[in-house]
């Protein structure tokens, strides 16, 4: 505890050093701000807090010799309708051109929801997912890059469909610690990512994505927050396109050209007939190849299409897909495999060879656009209903067509215009004579 006397000479150093800011009071001095306004807190101990807008010149910031060591970003976009994918680029470019330079030694967190496909959050997000991914795979193959600030605690998986720690969440920040192990240590994973999105690994930011609903490695769901988002809440507003933009920070365009969210209806069958999976594969074998699309189409006893499965996955052509898609076809009883051939051709008959379903590949000459419009006539006359919530197949619907990839959107068109797109026969009346 300070003595009286060092209280006393504090104080005296004090009026010496800051004499205006040092009023009399009961034959003491009393510490004052040296600074203090509606943007900025400077104190005598030598704290000082600042507050900017983004647009704000920040180049060169210091007080006195002092560079900030801590640089907080919170919300720096504005909604879609005041955005657009330039003014993005040139946030981003303040970001790291103008603000990050203010101290290349300082602590810096990044906050904010997805605001526009391509945003910078949405950047974040989306490096933050395929690393989850990237380590999901090393998990599997038992190759890891060991990170320096890991705490050797957290799991392995921490991408859009699992989240590290499959205990109980009472607070939304529960899983903020660092994975041991680091896929940005991997080159091939720098590799992989596309171009405009290689300036988080270079910047060295480490992305924290927190979806509202987290799927467990059961495959049980629980909300990430339940006491203030419970699950059943969250499960009535998912089929919306609030929720993916809000909720799970996936990017929706506002356009709304094609689905609506009245278009997504969640149902269940009691009996399934007739079961086909659509492929929609991927041809190139690095990881920096596009999605393979895949969805599992049931005919209902009511007639309708029961979209049971639709999902993306990165696995290259060989019997790494062909051991996947036999497993589907167990897990659902599939009688026909239904691939896309435009890319590949009878390549996938030989990759697919061996799978307990027929297998048919189609070609399409249609643009996607066109069958995109047929299979959502569909879908607005009652005749496609989900089977439960699928959340990169609801997010490619909403944002089509300005969507980066429509891998599983293209599965499920095809399974719908495979059940639905033929030209039913008419029916006819057939006389019988017995003379």
């Amino acid at each position: 505890m300070q003595s009286f006397k060092d209280e006393l000479d504090s104080n005296e150093a004090l009026t010496r050093d800051y004499p205006e800011l040092c009023s009399p009071l009961m034959g003491t001095q009393v510490k004052r701000y040296v600074a203090q306004s509606s943007n900025q807190i400077r104190q005598a101990n030598g704290f000082t807090f600042m507050a900017k807008g983004i647009d704000a010149k920040t180049l060169g910031m210091k007080v006195g010799r002092q560079r900030p060591d801590l640089l907080l970003f919170d919300d720096i976009e504005p909604p879609e309708a005041t955005y657009s994918p330039i003014e993005a680029e040139r946030r981003l470019s303040t970001v790291l051109q103008a603000a990050f330079p203010l101290n290349i030694y300082a602590r810096v967190a990044i906050v904010g929801t997805t605001t526009m496909p391509g945003s910078v959050i949405d950047q974040l997000r989306t490096v933050g997912e395929l690393e989850g991914e990237w380590l999901a795979d090393r998990e599997r193959k038992g190759s890891f890059f060991l990170s320096e600030n890991g705490n050797g605690n957290a799991e392995i998986e921490n991408g859009s469909k699992e989240i590290p720690n499959s205990s109980s969440i009472s607070t939304p920040f529960k899983n903020t610690d660092s994975p041991k192990y680091w896929a940005y240590e991997d080159r091939e994973f720098y590799e992989s990512l596309d171009p405009e999105l290689r300036w988080v690994v270079d910047a060295k930011v480490r992305v924290h994505y927190f979806p509202a609903i987290i799927t467990n490695e059961d495959g049980s769901e629980e909300s990430l927050w339940p006491e203030f988002w419970p699950l059943e809440d969250l499960n009535s507003i998912r089929h919306t396109r609030d929720f993916a933009m809000n909720y799970m920070n996936r990017p929706v365009s506002l356009s709304a050209d094609y689905w609506q969210d009245s278009d997504i209806v969640i149902k269940s069958a009691e009996k399934y007939g007739n079961t086909i999976l659509c492929l929609d594969p991927a041809v190139k074998t690095a990881k920096t190849n596009d999605y393979t699309g895949i969805a599992v189409h049931s005919r209902g006893e009511d007639g309708k299409v029961y979209v049971r499965h639709a999902e993306g996955v990165r696995i290259p052509p060989g019997p790494e897909l062909k051991e996947y898609v036999t497993e589907l076809c167990e897990r659902f009883n599939v009688g026909l495999v239904y691939v896309e051939t435009n890319q590949g051709g009878d390549v996938w008959k030989s990759v697919l060879d061996g799978v307990p379903a027929k297998y048919r590949g189609i070609h399409n000459t249609e643009k996607k656009e066109l069958r995109a419009t047929k299979a959502l006539d569909f879908y607005r006359r009652g005749m496609v209903v989900h089977t439960s919530h699928f959340d990169t197949l609801q997010t490619q619907m909403f944002a089509y067509p300005k969507v980066k990839n429509d891998d599983v959107l293209d599965a499920v068109v095809s399974g719908v215009l495979y059940f639905l797109g033929k030209p039913q026969k008419k029916p006819g009346v057939k006389r019988t004579s017995y003379v």
